[in-house]
């Protein structure tokens, strides 16, 4: 079997989530089953053709797409009342592409990607969609909230024309609340690279490390919580604050507080901490740098709404609360034998529920199914 994998964007290089997980999760897949990609490419956007990547398909179409068209199509989804996310970049074009590669092999299934990948010619079979999240939702410390009625609407008709894969069961409950058809949507979680079980953190570590983007506007949200609420108390115990991510230059340094911006590796700043914290008031999907400090050996600190994107027995301590986030920070910093038993069940957590090759088996079985 093959597998025709489409997207109107070019998965390449890893600038968020998105793209994080498919340029993991896609060659995992080549290793079991040929891939035939259908990509458009705006480097406008900044996206990278990547050699090393495109050497996961036995075959490659290239869509050149102008951002006047996406643009447009902007526009006229607007106008007629529709998020502008769900087919702005499927264009005429990307469209035709993917039907002439699903007349060249008639018996492979289609894996679809994002939320414009969902809007292809129709009459096509055999359609997986890579949701990845629901739009339509976030996880707050108080309740879920409903962002957008359109955008709901959009995410269930995508339902009805495909099946979905969705990175965290939280969502797939979502769309199933509002009445989609559960048998149609599938759980495939996010993996973590091998490189973040390399080494440990050290036991003598007083380091607190936030990581994030302080670009998205939750990521800044929550650090500001933090300085404000929990860091005045932790300062006062000898304990010092990293800030690892870009934008983080818009935090000033100083009074225990380091600052590391635009870095280019993670990794060594895990490897330093004694706990992470992702003290996020609202959130969506599975957090990325959660599922890193887990491997890393390094244990979390983590909202109600970040613990939402993950499985039922992650080691994360979890609090909505000021004072208990503070409690359970000093816990980890003062007990030495909890940070070395929570830290521990970190990476058996990631092996038992994230692992890249796992999910990409998920895939095949889903693609082999339809």
């Amino acid at each position: 079997m093959s597998v025709i994998v489409a997207s109107p964007a070019y998965p390449r290089p890893p600038l968020d989530g998105d793209k994080v997980r498919w340029s993991s999760l896609l060659p995992q897949l080549a290793k079991l089953e040929p891939l035939d990609g259908v990509f458009g490419f705006m480097p406008a956007l900044g996206e990278i053709r990547d050699p090393t990547f495109d050497m996961a398909f036995a075959s490659l179409a290239i869509v050149p797409t102008a951002n006047y068209e996406v643009t447009a199509r902007a526009g006229l989804l607007a106008l007629r009342g529709q998020p502008s996310a769900f087919g702005r970049r499927a264009t005429p074009r990307w469209q035709r592409a993917v039907a002439a590669a699903a007349t060249q092999h008639p018996q492979a299934p289609l894996l679809l990607l994002g939320t414009s990948g969902g809007f292809i010619p129709a009459g096509l079979r055999g359609t997986l969609l890579d949701l990845i999240d629901v739009r339509s939702r976030v996880r707050t410390t108080s309740a879920d909230r409903l962002t957008s009625g359109r955008m709901l609407a959009a995410e269930l008709a995508l339902v009805e024309r495909h099946h979905i894969a969705l990175a965290c069961e939280a969502d797939r409950q979502w769309l199933v609340s509002h009445g989609a058809n559960a048998a149609r949507i599938h759980l495939v979680p996010h993996g973590v690279g091998p490189q973040f079980f390399e080494g440990a953190p050290p036991a003598d570590s007083r380091t607190i490390v936030f990581v994030g983007s302080l670009q998205y506007a939750p990521n800044r949200q929550a650090i500001d919580w933090f300085l404000k609420n929990c860091w005045p108390s932790l300062r006062n115990v000898d304990a010092t604050l990293r800030i690892v991510g870009y934008g983080a230059e818009r935090i000033a340094a100083g009074s225990g507080i380091e600052v590391f911006a635009n870095v280019s590796d993670v990794g060594p700043h895990y490897r330093a901490a004694a706990l992470t914290i992702a003290p996020l008031l609202e959130a969506r999907g599975t957090q990325f740098k959660v599922l890193e400090s887990m491997a890393s050996g390094v244990p979390v600190v983590g909202t109600s709404p970040v613990a939402g994107g993950l499985f039922a027995d992650h080691p994360a301590l979890v609090a909505d609360d000021p004072r208990a986030f503070i409690a359970a920070c000093m816990a980890l910093l003062d007990q030495p034998s909890t940070r070395l038993e929570i830290g521990r069940r970190g990476p058996e957590y990631i092996r038992r529920h994230h692992d890249w090759a796992a999910s990409a088996a998920m895939l095949r079985e889903l693609l082999l199914r339809l």
